[in-house]
């Protein structure tokens, strides 16, 4: 598989172009706007906050969501980039990722590259566009310093994924990003259905300090148009019990214990299929008293 992605990298003109302006010493300006050319893609909702691409043999610290990785993932596959997932040991959301437009074919996953991740990862480093490792403690300054230099010599673009959003553990990263609050739409009062998540993207860069966080849905709508209908069930296709899109929603926020949830508001004047089902407070009090 690694002879097969080597071979496949050989055959990218826009590598050597790259190579040279990093070598020359290409740095992102103050601003934090990328030149497209030596960038790899990002989704347009995430434009604003990443300056238009992540600059090749950049490192990314990232933490906090899935999702914003996937959606990453997706536009870079959308130029014709390769990509690697070294160390990531739960199972690889591979449904999720072709609603993000993600490419499978195009993707190396190792798994459990064992204790010397770090040699796997440089190995790869040559052969992809984009190669996201999830090391288990901090990286010391010296292995960070040569895979750094080994991702800036290839044009790749080096994503350092950490357990929880804040946590640092790669020194010195060129540009964090957090995901640092969720918001669901369309689930209220214990019923409904996901309508919509969105993620509030902080952004951090080594040269240019932090821009504000912004939200933005996920999927992204510009990938999801890419992917197209998936198989099997869609979301559209989950019955519908009448429950308006203005009952409430459930934010959460990282970091806290603490869940914020609006107020419930009455229940819709529509004829509800579950209210059958449901058993009142009075109800469940009795039951109690009957079994204490």
């Amino acid at each position: 598989m690694l002879a097969d992605v080597r071979r496949a990298a050989a055959t990218r003109s826009s590598t050597a172009e790259s190579l040279a302006v990093l070598e020359r010493g290409a740095e992102v300006p103050r601003g934090g706007t990328v030149d497209p050319r030596h960038a790899l893609p990002v989704p347009v909702e995430l434009e604003p906050v990443l300056g238009g691409g992540l600059r090749r043999g950049s490192v990314v610290a990232a933490a906090g969501s899935g999702s914003l990785l996937l959606s990453v993932l997706g536009a870079a596959h959308g130029a014709g980039a390769w990509a690697a997932i070294v160390g990531q040991r739960t199972t690889f959301a591979a449904t999720a990722a072709i609603e993000f437009a993600v490419d499978l074919g195009r993707v190396a996953l190792i798994p459990n590259p064992g204790n010397d991740w770090a040699r796997v990862a440089a190995a790869l480093i040559a052969g992809v566009d984009l190669l996201v490792v999830y090391p288990t403690a901090a990286v010391p300054d010296a292995m960070a310093s040569r895979l750094q230099a080994r991702a800036r010599k290839a044009g790749c673009v080096l994503v350092v994924v950490g357990p929880t959003a804040g946590a640092r553990v790669w020194p010195g990263p060129d540009l964090v990003v957090e995901a640092i609050g969720h918001r669901f739409h369309g689930l209220g009062a214990g019923r409904g259905r996901l309508r919509l998540h969105e993620i509030q993207v902080s952004v951090t860069r080594r040269r240019g300090g932090a821009q504000a966080p912004m939200w933005v849905p996920m999927p992204p709508p510009s990938l999801a148009a890419i992917a197209g209908p998936q198989p099997g069930p869609q979301p559209g296709a989950v019955p519908d019990f009448g429950l308006p899109d203005s009952w409430p929603t459930v934010r959460r926020t990282h970091g806290t214990d603490q869940r914020n949830l609006r107020p419930v508001s009455p229940r819709p004047a529509v004829e509800d299929p579950w209210a059958a089902h449901l058993v009142t407070d009075d109800a469940w009090a009795a039951r109690r008293a009957k079994t204490a």
